[in-house]
């Protein structure tokens, strides 16, 4: 069974892969921690041992608990980070006044520094020797060991200090403030951090905030009662009433009104609902009162499985993160080598002084950032997978951002996808004495049993023909289907390929009685009006373009003239399909845009498969990328643009944390550099970071 734990004090790659091994030891398996989520997610055989493993956690300095235990764990996790913080600052300040007051001020007092600086170093040892002394365990050095060797070397070396050295030299042997104010600048940095970290998750918080607290029960007698939303059961009827948001996915017994789906899908223009249509969980009754038959429960409902849907996106991060895993994995060792170097260099080649010495190889512990390599990826991913799912553009991995960012072939089906999908006959010729009625009636019949755009078109043009019984269904994808009436005659319907002899006719489509033509229907189907922006856009940007359909070449070629596709495929079935998007991912990154459950198999195929569709197919729908609502194509712009943006401020935070480490380190190696001064630097490094990823945010939104 799948486990997520909330847990605290992730604040690097070190702390993640220090949770990976500790989890791998208690031999769970599929593990995913996420820095920017502040969770773990894996699976274990009994339940009974998430707690056991919670607590395990929690010993090593990650507090964690089970994510269903969120609401009353976060507040009290996020007072005593505060609590830290706030005592740590109230004993650092006066230890820094030292510096300004006289030499014969109290401040200067060894024993009064060192009575301030316990409680601080007290608080570092519980919040990052915890935490240093677990990773070192799970034999990966995480960020917290470099912070509690820096300030433990500053506590010991004034101790020394000021018990053993002669009173009329102990002055220079006394960095308590150092000690205390790198503990109380991480502290911050964490604080500040955290706030940061907060709001690249906003938009999954403004997801959660769409689920309805309460809801109006319809009882059996007919009474009305107020329930939590968390108690509806599918099933349920539930009342809605003008004003009020829909809390869970149903379906409408009664009444009519106008809903606003917009948070979900981005479609701005209410939609009328009414007996037997759909309703969205989060959406707005604008006007009217509807009855509903509830679906599905809150935790299952359509703003459950998008928020599912963005979190998954974190587990499968863009490959260019593997730069920063790899300098991460490296990154504590090689640091407390060239501390030390410092320390050993500057002391016995240099002749700085060991208390010089000591304060550049501190300062070269604590200016080192290895958290800002890790937030670079999953911040930029959790922002810009968060704008697009309010946009209604659902990502279900994160790395498709970065194969969308650098795709240089987008493979498109036609119907459905740069076509309206609804299609209207425009002309039937019947044979065999086959009446219109009768070849309506069969036509419904038939494409009843069938999701294709043509079918589902067919059948809502026909409703007020007569259905007859069919038996022994059979569809070939992308061909025909077939039925045996109740006198045994097994009518066919679908493209010229069903056809036995050679027929002059320009038809769409070809109805057979038993193996004999019965009739020829004429179907036609108009270009979206937002196909023509999209494809300009993507020849402006120097993309291949290639248009696939089942479709005969003269409807191809028309669709294909209209919106200056050069490259197009005519009459392919689902396995040729499957065939050539194969051949051109084999030697180059595509995207295919087409139906996420006809197409299903060659959009798995291609690097990134985006579909189309409601809100209600997310949970069958195949593709990597799903976007929502009618006028589409110009969100699939939105889909490219920010991954392009995301893919950048990615490459962008990559290279600042490399660049501040490179930099910062050498600078704190000579000596240029105090302590206390790295330590800020430290934290200021990590927000450039995560304010550099809301920046996307905001870019988006244009």
């Amino acid at each position: 069974m799948k486990v997520t734990l909330k847990i605290e004090g992730i604040t690097c790659n070190g702390c993640v892969k220090t949770i990976e091994n500790h989890l791998q030891k208690k031999e769970c398996k599929q593990i995913n921690v996420s820095s920017v989520l502040g969770e773990a997610s894996f699976t274990i055989n009994e339940h009974d041992k998430a707690k056991e493993i919670a607590k395990s956690l929690s010993k090593i300095g990650y507090p964690a608990v089970e994510k269903h235990n969120i609401n009353t764990t976060t507040k009290k996790s996020w007072d005593a980070l505060t609590i830290k913080l706030l005592t740590s600052t109230f004993f650092t300040i006066p230890l820094l006044l030292h510096m300004v007051v006289s030499e014969n001020s109290l401040l200067n007092n060894p024993f009064v520094q060192l009575g301030l600086c316990i409680p601080v170093f007290t608080i570092g040892v519980l919040h990052f020797g915890k935490s240093a002394w677990g990773s070192i365990k799970e034999k990966y050095a995480n960020m917290d060991v470099l912070i509690f060797i820096g300030s433990s070397s500053a506590f010991i070396y004034s101790l020394y200090g000021s018990i053993l050295i002669d009173t009329t030299d102990f002055h220079h042997y006394l960095f308590f403030e150092t000690s205390a104010s790198i503990i109380t600048l991480v502290l911050l940095g964490n604080f500040l951090e955290k706030r940061a970290v907060k709001n690249t998750t906003s938009s999954l918080k403004d997801l959660q905030n769409l689920q309805v607290k309460s809801a109006t029960l319809i009882a059996k007698d007919g009474n009305t009662i107020s329930i939590n939303s968390a108690d509806i059961k599918k099933e349920d009827c539930l009342l809605i009433k003008q004003g009020e948001s829909i809390p869970t996915d149903g379906i409408v017994l009664n009444g009519s009104g106008n809903v606003n789906e917009s948070l979900l899908t981005g479609e701005s223009e209410p939609i009328l609902k009414d007996n037997s249509c759909r309703v969205i969980a989060g959406s707005i009754l604008i006007d009217g009162t509807l009855e509903i038959k509830a679906l599905s429960n809150t935790e299952n409902n359509t703003i459950s499985q998008i928020e599912k849907l963005v979190v998954q996106a974190q587990e499968n991060q863009p490959s260019i993160q593997k730069i920063g895993d790899k300098v991460s994995s490296v990154f504590i060792p090689i640091v407390l080598c060239i501390s030390a170097f410092t320390f050993i260099a500057s002391w016995q080649f240099a002749s700085l002084g060991i208390q010089q010495s000591m304060l550049s190889a501190i300062a070269v512990l604590v200016i080192s950032c290895p958290c800002a390599m890790g937030l670079a990826t999953p911040t930029a991913v959790m922002v810009g997978i968060g704008k697009l799912a309010k946009n209604g553009a659902l990502i279900k991995s994160g790395d498709s951002l970065e194969k969308i960012a650098t795709a240089d072939t987008f493979i498109f089906d036609k119907t459905g996808t740069l076509t309206n999908g609804n299609f209207k006959i425009t002309k039937i010729v019947t044979h065999q004495d086959l009446s219109s009625q009768q070849c309506n009636s069969i036509l419904k019949s038939l494409e009843t049993h069938s999701n294709h755009p043509i079918a589902k078109s067919i059948v809502n043009q026909l409703a007020g023909s007569k259905k007859i019984q069919l038996q022994s269904i059979k569809e070939s994808k992308g061909i025909s289907i077939s039925g045996k009436d109740n006198e045994n005659s097994i009518w066919t319907l679908g493209s010229d390929r069903i056809l036995n002899q050679s027929v002059e006719s320009n038809a769409n489509l070809f109805l057979t009685k038993n193996h004999s033509l019965a009739a020829e229907i004429w179907i036609e189907d108009e270009i979206k009006e937002d196909a023509a922006t999209l494809i300009n856009y993507l020849k402006a940007t120097n993309k291949r373009i290639i248009l696939l359909s089942g479709d005969k070449k003269e409807k191809c070629s028309a669709v294909a003239e209209a919106l200056g596709i050069d490259e197009y495929h005519y009459r392919m079935l689902p396995d040729e399909k499957l065939a050539l998007v194969r051949k051109l991912t084999s030697n180059q990154t595509t995207v295919m845009l087409g139906d996420g459950i006809n197409d299903a198999p060659a959009l798995c195929s291609a690097q990134v498969g985006v579909s189309f569709g409601e809100a209600t197919d997310i949970a069958q729908n195949s593709a990597e990328v799903i976007v929502l609502g009618k006028d589409n194509l110009n969100k699939v712009i939105q889909v490219i643009q920010a991954s392009k943006e995301t893919y950048k401020t990615i490459k962008q935070n990559l290279f600042w944390a490399l660049a501040y480490n490179v930099i910062a380190i050498p600078v704190a190696a000579i000596g240029l550099l105090s302590p206390i001064i790295a330590a800020g630097s430290m934290a200021f490094s990590d927000l450039v970071v995560i304010g550099n990823s809301l920046r996307i945010k905001y870019k988006t939104a244009k």
